[in-house]
């Protein structure tokens, strides 16, 4: 048997161990770049995948982003022709672009009638040369950059004429350039109006406020908001003075109390209290309030009058009635005397009239016999009367029978003789 020498055996296990060192390098190599070939293929299919998704995903958007632009289209054209206020857009020159409804229904045209016009040219200014000459100015200005507002007056198409509040503003790019004009207007005619009203109630207010007997006082809380002359002419005070010293200053020291009391509730009756007067004459005022509500504030108008004179001539009143309730006294005393012995003087009368009632029975009684006796002595008459006149009817009633009867003889032999003779012949 052939023996190897040791030193070959360990160079040929170390030769062996190198290339098994060397086979696991490779093969952790090659597994390395297969682990990387399999990541960026995995990588690239993701990225493809993310690729594809956010390609769907931006045309989702862009689809989101397109309808939203035209439902803001819509809204904006909805919101551009359903406001009130008059609203236009121009070019830098000033040229029409567009003009909402309301700028063109005011004017009674449509769109095209004004489109590609120089807005001071447009029938909204043609009333006026020099109101045009001044818009016109205005668009210069709003051009280069400014703002400009202006108040004018218009004629609608009915022929009404209204108050327009303009505000011209320059709509500039990015850049800052001015690419548009956007004119608006706002109907304040109405406004106006109300002002007028008010200026006219608020002169209204002062000529009736100067003109009443009375004094006027306005408080808010416990702040003096306005007095009018006459309460300054009734106690003589400036109107500084009540101002910065308040109610309290008018109203005498004793009565503070009564007046802070009054003032406490909401519903004042009117009441009486003492005042004093800049020269310290103590005086009679009565005073009334009544809260008010405007613009929002709770306002409490106080009238004072000054009764002094009414006092001191219901004092001398009081002495008149007082001297005439004595004065009455005394005389219902005298009445009294005097009904006392008209009494007596009644009782006297009754006594004298029951006598005479009497004594008048008699009279009537009497009277009655009389008549009693003068209607019998009447029928006495009358029958006599009767009697004779009877015996004259039957006087001058026999007086003709007798002679009727006398001459009745006569006749039968007158008749005798006739009828002797006719029988003769």
């Amino acid at each position: 048997m052939v023996e190897i020498p040791q030193r070959e055996i360990l160079q040929s296990a170390r030769q062996i161990l190198y290339i098994s060192i060397a086979i696991l390098i490779i093969t952790f190599l090659l597994i390395v770049f297969m682990i990387y070939t399999i990541t960026e293929q995995a990588k690239r299919e993701s990225v493809n995948m993310e690729s594809l998704n956010t390609l769907e995903k931006s045309q989702q958007n862009l689809q989101i982003a397109t309808a939203a632009i035209r439902e803001n289209e819509r809204l904006l054209d909805a919101i551009f022709n359903k406001t009130k206020t008059f609203v236009g857009l121009l070019d830098p020159l000033g040229r029409m672009i567009k003009a909402n409804k309301a700028l063109l229904d005011f004017i009674g045209l449509n769109e095209a009638d004004v489109i590609g016009r120089f807005f001071w040219e447009c029938p909204w200014w043609i009333h006026s040369f020099e109101e045009s000459e001044r818009l016109k100015n205005a668009i210069f200005r709003v051009a280069s950059g400014d703002f400009y507002k202006m108040e004018t007056i218009h004629q609608s198409h009915d022929g009404t004429i209204h108050t327009i509040d303009f505000i011209i503003n320059p709509i500039r790019n990015a850049e800052g350039d001015v690419i548009y004009i956007l004119p608006e207007g706002n109907d304040i005619t109405e406004i106006r109006k109300a002002e007028h009203a008010i200026i006219y109630n608020e002169e209204r207010y002062r000529f009736l406020s100067s003109s009443t007997f009375e004094g006027v006082i306005i408080t808010k809380d416990r702040d003096i908001i306005d007095i009018n002359d006459q309460l300054l002419n009734i106690f003589g005070f400036s109107l500084e003075v009540i101002k910065s010293k308040g109610l309290k200053q008018i109203i005498h020291p004793d009565d503070h109390k009564l007046f802070m009391h009054k003032t406490l509730s909401r519903f004042i009756e009117p009441f009486e209290i003492r005042g004093i007067h800049v020269n310290g004459t103590e005086m009679c005022i009565e005073i009334r309030a009544k809260y008010i509500e405007k613009n929002s504030e709770t306002l409490r108008i106080w009238v004072v009058r000054d009764i002094t004179e009414r006092k001191i001539i219901e004092l001398e009143l009081q002495k008149y009635r007082h001297n005439l309730e004595i004065l009455v006294l005394e005389r219902t005393h005298e009445i009294e005397a005097l009904n006392e012995e008209l009494l007596q003087t009644n009782e006297e009368l009754g006594m004298t009239n029951e006598y005479l009632v009497s004594q008048q029975d008699e009279l009537k009684n009497t009277i009655i016999k009389l008549k009693d006796t003068q209607n019998q002595l009447i029928q006495s008459e009358k029958m006599a009367a009767l009697g004779v006149l009877t015996a004259g009817i039957a006087h001058e009633i026999n007086n003709p029978i007798n002679f009727i009867s006398t001459s009745t003889q006569g006749l039968h032999s007158i008749v005798a003789d006739i009828l002797s003779i006719d029988d003769e012949f």
